[in-house]
C-alpha cells in the first residue's frame, strides 16, 4: 500500500510465511487467528515478529474482495 489516498499492491500473509519458510524452514511461524498472547510469548523469547494488517486494523467484510479463477488456482485481491 504506497497511503490512503494512493493504493498500491499488497500481498497476504500465507505467500510471504511460504516464501519466508523457503530460507528459514521451520523458524517461521504463521500466528494467523492466534491469541496476542502466543505472540508475546514469541517476542518474550527474543524472536521477531513481522505483523501484516490491512489499514482499518479489523477484519474487513468479503464485499471489499473479488476473486478470479485462473488456470493456476484461485487468486483473491482487496478492492
Amino acid at each position: 500500500m504506497y497511503s490512503f489516498n494512493n493504493t498500491g499492491l499488497g500481498v497476504y500473509h500465507g505467500p510471504i510465511a511460504e516464501l519466508a519458510k523457503e530460507y528459514l524452514g521451520e523458524h517461521v511461524f504463521n500466528f494467523t487467528g492466534s491469541t496476542f498472547d502466543k505472540i508475546l510469548d514469541h517476542v518474550n523469547q527474543n524472536y521477531p515478529v513481522w505483523v501484516i494488517t490491512n489499514t482499518m486494523y479489523q477484519k474487513l467484510d468479503s464485499s471489499y474482495f473479488q476473486t478470479y479463477h485462473t488456470e493456476q488456482g484461485t487468486l483473491g485481491f482487496r478492492l
